[in-house]
């Protein structure tokens, strides 16, 4: 069956990103069937630019749902699924971009993949002027071992799929993509195009690391997926595919969220905070695994990256 896309972009407080993401989805060379917006309780002007958005596009099919409490970006993707009419799913967030053709090029892997379930890609900070031809690879289960592979405003997935499994689990805010996709790539295959296809926005630094928040419920998700029973416990202490998941997995992740924790706040210049977190992944793993492996720099790089900021502070 071809694909018929249905689009689901939550919006909280995205009165400065909104419409830019809205005109993203209309400029694609391939049109989905509809465009869901659902509103988590914005107290900003986000509704009022959608609503306004729809009247000047009124060609574009938008629904526009809005939440009676705040439920988080978990929440209202599934508020969307539930409503979603479309035989694909296809998910954008209110501060990110899609390139023109980011449905037509996941159109034709899905018609020419009929096995998959799940199509995602790469995104920059901006686009990059590249080669527009593409490849893709297919993503195992043990690629989630230390971090999430996926963004989410580059995925489009079967509808029928992701209701069977049960949606977002709402109970994590902020790692809940990561945690869905180990669940579907636990039971099905997952394809990535090897090619830009989306554009995040400068408010994905801002919520993606707010560890404050994001790292406790980071461990809830990695603890979930280890524990006995989890997708990724079976993986432990394995050969072939798996064999690089050891039994010491979970501590080697956790090091490398709170490493990931301290690169950003090291980007965004908060100096101590990187300093602090960089300490804390040393408790969960010193650093015997091989961060560069999952870095564009290596070990001393980051040390000596971190102790120029420091300098340059004081």
């Amino acid at each position: 069956m071809n694909p018929i896309f249905s689009v689901i972009m939550p919006v909280y407080n995205a009165a400065t990103t909104v419409d830019r993401a809205l005109d993203s989805v209309k400029k694609q060379t391939f049109n989905p069937m509809e465009v869901i917006v659902v509103d988590d309780c914005s107290t900003d002007e986000s509704v009022n630019i959608v609503e306004e958005w729809k009247r000047k596009n009124s060609h574009v099919p938008v629904v526009l749902l809005k939440n009676s409490i705040n439920k988080g970006p978990a929440g209202a993707r599934n508020e969307g699924i539930r409503y979603a009419k479309g035989n694909w799913i296809a998910f954008i967030d209110a501060d990110d971009e899609w390139l023109p053709d980011k449905l037509e090029v996941q159109k034709l892997f899905i018609e020419q993949n009929p096995d998959v379930v799940m199509v995602c890609g790469k995104t920059s900070k901006s686009e990059v002027n590249g080669d527009r031809k593409f490849s893709f690879r297919e993503i195992k289960l043990e690629e989630f071992a230390l971090a999430n592979p996926i963004a989410t405003s580059t995925v489009v997935v079967k509808t029928e799929v992701i209701k069977r499994i049960g949606g977002f689990d709402e109970s994590f805010r902020g790692p809940e993509d990561y945690e869905l996709w180990m669940r579907i790539a636990a039971k099905h295959r997952i394809l990535s195009i090897e090619r830009q296809i989306a554009i995040y926005g400068e408010g994905r630094d801002r919520i993606s690391f707010n560890d404050v928040t994001f790292l406790p419920q980071v461990k809830r998700v990695i603890e979930k997926a280890y524990r006995k029973g989890g997708v990724l416990y079976s993986l432990q202490n394995t050969q072939g595919e798996g064999k690089k998941i050891t039994r010491f997995a979970r501590r080697k992740a956790m090091a490398w969220q709170y490493l990931s924790a301290s690169w950003a706040a090291a980007e965004r210049g908060a100096i101590g905070r990187a300093m602090g977190l960089f300490l804390r992944s040393l408790c969960w793993w010193p650093l015997s695994f091989r961060p560069e492996r999952v870095l564009p720099l290596g070990r001393m790089k980051i040390i000596i990256f971190i102790a120029r900021r420091v300098c340059k502070k004081n």
